[in-house]
């Protein structure tokens, strides 16, 4: 009689809480006869209360619900659920009120489940779980998995929201028409295990699930009868594959089988290990994904309307309860000023209270004094367990995980002994053997409620036959080890198969890929993954022409392979693999079906999603620099990672007009072939040192305290031909007339740091990119340029003159650091004295700038960059830029950028030059040495919340220092006139081929305007967006004009009393020589030359 007792008060509490007509002593009538029925359940309003959401339940019911639970047989029969006919209507909750009590207890419930996790977590570290109350857990859920059949047939449940867009409102739901959860045999055929067997077979069938949402949609909640309601939700569920007329499906209907068995006993099913406890496998047909621009829009809405309610929780406690501005302003502004003065004026001086801070001191010592008695002692006073409640009723989570550490840690250095260590009594024993815990939860430290509340159920009223009873059923022996696994033994298997899956944007775009096959393989007993996916094929139509294809068709689209931890650890290399392989494909680019998915993923101009595009904190880091000892221990232990990635060329064909013409002129990028693949670091055997090996053996280990990467790049051409073909038959070769972008790449090494350590940079890039070299003659410019002009794009966006948010006050990394050191800091009593030599900390002060780690190190070069600009028989124009150079180094509190450029020439070949060093025209030459640079920058940023920004920085924010070599420019009059009339008709032809594309844009603008007669509620949304933002505006302004006013004369006058003046940015440039020479082709008529310039500048604030 123990299971029909808990069953009937789990179903009673349950169901009470959420059901309004339920019969409590017919439930457990039922219960008790092992057939229980319940029809046209009402669920409760306020079913949702408790949970503080920001939405409410305006609709529920259930249909049927039926329980057949054979009591008799219970381990051998099967146990029925069948639920039928749940439908859910849920919206906004705009009539949140506060309730500090409640408050309070969901506040108190939060931390203490952060708490408890936190102890379960310290407790796991101490002392491991006890794997044999895991191997019964997970008996008694496979032997309850084995009879348990579940039905469900026709769930709706529904989200309508009217006040995120007042003028268009929209309903988003969910639709399933039914779930089958059957026992099978292992053909898959239904079957019921009337006797103990080796593998269980569960076959899970999923009918036509579907996710719409409807924008402008009708609101079913706004009907007044519940039968109307019932029916219309009852009417919107996909049966049978047909779909109801009027719902746009982001989820269109899918049908999905999964087969699961379950290996009760892998040691004893005389497969030598080779069948897996569980193996799952999922097969889906299609699954089909389509956004809207209305859809996409809402959820924008959406999103932000949550966000807002999310932002306005924190000043809940101060909000009048209403719903309008008008008539009520002087409440509003009382809001305004109680929330900014609670929350941020009077706490922060609340929190820097000497005598607060003195209470909240002894608050904690007496806590963790508390603490400690609790995890030692069996009898706990009531002043301690008073201490305990009083505590972690007003102390944060923060504060309180501290104390608790602190007395694991006391407990440790004085060698007392936990409660859970200490030997216990019979009454305690007979206990455990059930939780596998220890004795009794204090108030306030057990939140798993609901399972513990059932458990001790069964632990007061199973008897000693019953357990029996029990453990002979579900194949269970007591005070038996679970049995140890080789790490060869898969435990685990997910397949799943998909044979489509669509993706759909406006009816414009449609992106498919093609069997879709994925196994995870996992090996518990050597915490090893092995990951397998391929997609088959992929396409991307539009407009009905095909946009994306794959050039190979026997070769898949995509294989990715991940391993960890594999069995030979040694002969395979690694301990963490991941390939990936891209085979090639081609983009036919169509501008209306691109300019139409852009126009429809085009956010509205009112959404400001500040937490999704916030950047992210700075952060203070606990990285400490390692001895050479320790940093070689750390090395030699790291784990090894490997990767094998291999993105074959993606090819993007432009036609003219936007749309693909195999006859017209094509503009043809091929984006390279993109590999990805780990350098092998050098073997390193760790000797006796002497002293001047010591830097030597260290750089070695920094080396090989990375994982290094080879990152290349090559075959990356930019092709302009007269038509398709001839254009893919260039692009296989190496050069040719149509190449304007010569073939090229880069060759960069990712260094990627493997530990953490103050000495060693997080990120390394460093590489020497190879020469770029553009070629194109004036003819295939204009051709370039009216292609380009020919091509649709999509309306700009109009710029609507919005209230702009304030932005969120960024947290200072010196207010974190200090926090860290608070951290660190051990208890002291107020009697003990801090006793620092006047020398460590002169040492500490000297290391400062040294204990700033590199987050990232970038050394980059080019040799060459050319670009020839010629005629049809002639170079006209050559720009020649050699030796380009970068390095930046960002490190925690400063960025350090240089640059130099080498070389920059701009040749004229058809004209003789004015200079004898020179045989054809220079507009611009160097004269300057080879190993020397024609252009030195360097550019160092500073964090103006650096704690040694005055010192390091000399309170500068931005320094800059040029370098500037020499230079000759010369000024040939026929070059000159020549040059100025050469782009004076580049200029004109491009503005007749602009003249000659404007009717047919603004054609395509007058069409537009004439179909889009459904975007009139558009622009009435737009009118409303603008009133809105206006209005907002106007009482921004009024609010927030004399606040600004007053702040800037404020800190005008803080700023003169401290005369602490910041330098905003700092030049310091250096000319060494600037020579111009003015001629003809008749002879050199001037010469001016400018030697050693020096400029210096500072801009303070």
């Amino acid at each position: 009689m123990v299971f029909e007792s808990v069953v009937a008060e789990v179903l009673n509490r349950v169901l009470g809480n959420f059901v309004n007509n339920l019969d409590a002593s017919q439930l457990n009538i039922g219960i008790w006869g092992g057939d229980v029925k319940l029809t046209n359940l009402e669920v409760k309003e306020t079913a949702l209360d408790d949970f503080d959401l920001p939405v409410k339940l305006k609709f529920g019911c259930l249909t049927r619900l039926v329980l057949k639970i054979p009591w008799s047989d219970l381990y051998r029969q099967p146990v029925i659920a069948d639920i039928e006919g749940l439908n859910l209507i849920i919206v906004p909750n705009k009539g949140v009120i506060y309730s500090e009590e409640k408050a309070k207890k969901h506040e108190k419930g939060e931390k203490d489940k952060a708490l408890a996790r936190l102890e379960e977590n310290r407790k796991r570290r101490r002392k491991p779980p006890d794997s044999a109350s895991d191997t019964f857990a997970e008996k008694f859920i496979a032997t309850v998995i084995k009879n348990l059949q579940v039905t469900v047939r026709n769930i709706h449940i529904r989200y309508e929201d009217k006040y995120s867009h007042r003028s268009r409102p929209f309903a988003v739901g969910a639709t399933l028409e039914g779930i089958d959860f059957k026992t099978t045999d292992e053909n898959w055929n239904e079957t019921i295990h009337k006797e103990v067997v080796k593998v269980v077979y569960k076959l899970v069938s999923l009918k036509n699930l579907a996710i719409y949402w409807n924008s402008g949609s009708e609101l079913v909640s706004d009907l007044a009868d519940n039968a109307a309601i019932s029916q219309a939700m009852n009417d919107a569920i996909v049966i049978n594959n047909r779909k109801p007329s009027g719902y746009k499906y982001m989820l269109e209907p899918i049908n999905m089988q999964a087969k699961l068995a379950l290996n009760q006993k892998p040691e004893t099913d005389n497969s030598n290990w080779k069948i897996p406890k569980i193996k799952l496998i999922l097969d889906v047909d299609t699954l089909a994904v389509a956004v809207g621009k209305f859809q996409y829009q809402d959820l924008l809405l959406l999103l932000e309307a949550q966000e807002r309610f999310r932002t306005a929780a924190q000043y809940l406690k101060y909000r009048p309860h209403l719903n309008d501005y008008k008539g009520h302003y002087r409440k509003w502004w009382h809001f305004a000023y109680n929330a900014i003065v609670e929350e941020i004026v009077r706490r922060r001086r609340n929190n820097w209270n000497w005598e607060r801070m003195k209470k909240h001191r002894r608050s904690v010592r007496a806590y963790k004094d508390a603490w400690l008695k609790k995890q030692t002692e069996k009898n706990l006073s009531n002043k301690d367990r008073n201490i305990i409640e009083e505590t972690e009723e007003h102390l944060d989570m923060f504060n309180l995980n501290i104390a608790r550490q602190q007395a694991d840690m006391e407990i440790d250095r004085r060698g007392l002994t936990r409660l859970e260590d200490q030997p216990q009594g019979w009454v305690n024993w007979a206990k455990n053997w059930w939780t596998g815990g220890g004795g009794v939860k204090e108030k306030g430290e057990s939140v798993a409620l609901s399972s513990g509340d059932i458990m001790t159920k069964f632990e007061q009223v199973l008897t000693i036959e019953e357990k029996a009873k029990l453990f002979d059923a579900i194949d269970y022996q007591e005070n038996i080890p679970p049995t140890d696994y080789p790490k060869h033994f898969v435990d685990n298997v997910v397949i799943a198969n998909l044979s489509l899956l669509m993706v759909v944007i406006e009816d414009a775009l449609t992106l498919k890929f093609s069997i879709i096959t994925t196994r995870i393989e996992h090996r518990a007993s050597a915490q090893a993954i092995n990951f397998k996916s391929g997609v088959k094929n992929v396409t991307m139509d539009g407009c009905g022409q095909q946009i994306l294809f794959v050039q190979d068709d026997f070769t898949d689209w995509l294989t990715i392979l991940v391993e960890t931890n594999p069995l030979d650890r040694d002969k395979a290399g690694y301990d963490q693999y991941i390939k990936v392989a891209l085979a090639p494909t081609v983009m036919k680019y169509h501008a209306p079906a691109i300019n139409t998915a852009i126009e429809a993923l085009r956010p509205p101009e009112s959404v400001r999603l500040n937490q999704l595009t916030a950047a992210a904190m700075a952060r203070y880091e606990d990285v400490k620099a390692r001895s050479l000892t320790g940093l070689a221990h750390v090395v030699d232990t790291r784990a090894k990672l490997v990767l094998d990635i291999r993105i074959a060329p993606l090819t993007v064909v432009i036609s003219e007009n936007g749309i693909f013409n195999e006859n017209k002129p094509n503009l043809i990028a091929d984006l390279g072939l993109l590999t990805i693949t780990t350098m092998e670091n050098d073997l390193f055997v760790q000797t006796p040192l002497l002293a001047d090996q010591e830097a030597e053996c260290r750089a070695k280990l920094f080396s090989r305290a990375y994982d290094k990467f080879s990152v290349k790049l090559t075959n990356v051409q930019l092709i302009f031909s007269d038509n398709y073909q001839s254009g893919m038959d260039a692009k296989s070769g190496h050069k040719s007339s149509s190449h304007l972008l010569q073939p090229t790449g880069l060759n960069v090494a990712f260094h990627k740091s493997s530990i953490d350590d103050l000495q060693l940079p997080k990120i390394r890039i460093m590489g020497e990119l190879p020469d770029i070299i553009i070629t194109i003659s004036d003819k295939r410019l204009l051709e370039l340029v009216k292609l380009i002009l020919s091509i649709p794009t999509p309306a700009p966006e109009k710029e609507i003159s919005a209230f702009r948010p304030a932005e969120f006050e960024k947290a200072r990394i010196r207010d974190l650091a200090m926090m860290h050191a608070i951290m660190e800091v051990s208890e002291i009593s107020e009697d003990e004295h801090l006793k620092v030599k006047k020398d460590d900390i002169e040492k500490q002060e000297e290391k400062k700038i040294d204990m700033q780690q590199i987050q990232l190190e970038v050394n980059l070069t080019l040799k060459q960059v050319q670009m020839v600009i010629g005629t049809a028989d002639a170079v006209f124009l050559s720009i020649q830029i050699k030796s380009l150079g970068c390095s930046l180094q960002m490190r925690t509190f400063d960025m350090v950028a240089m640059a130099y450029l080498g070389d920059l020439t701009v040749e004229q070949p058809q004209y003789k030059s004015l200079i004898p060093e020179r045989n054809t025209l220079f507009v611009i030459d160097n004269t300057h040495n080879s190993d020397q640079n024609l252009l030195q920058f360097k550019y160092v940023q500073a964090n103006k919340e650096s704690p040694f920004f005055a010192t390091e920085y000399n309170s500068m924010e931005q320094a800059i220092d040029i370098s500037f070599k020499t230079m000759i420019i010369s000024l040939h009059q026929d070059a000159m006139i020549s040059l100025k009339k050469y782009f004076e008709t580049l200029q004109e032809k491009i503005a007749e081929l602009q003249n000659r594309d404007k009717p047919t844009q603004d054609q395509g603008d007058e069409a537009d305007a004439g179909v889009t007669i459904s975007d009139v509620p558009l622009l009435h949304e737009k009118k409303v967006l603008v009133s809105r933002s206006s209005s907002q505006l106007s009482l921004a302004r009024s609010a927030s004009e004399s606040l600004k006013l007053s702040h800037a004369r404020r800190e005008r006058e803080l700023a003169q009393t401290r005369n602490d003046f910041v330098v905003k940015m700092h030049i310091n440039a250096v000319f060494d020589s600037l020579s111009v020479y003015v001629g003809s082709i008749k002879c050199l008529d001037t010469a001016l030359s400018i030697t050693i310039v020096r400029v210096a500048i500072t801009m303070r604030m």
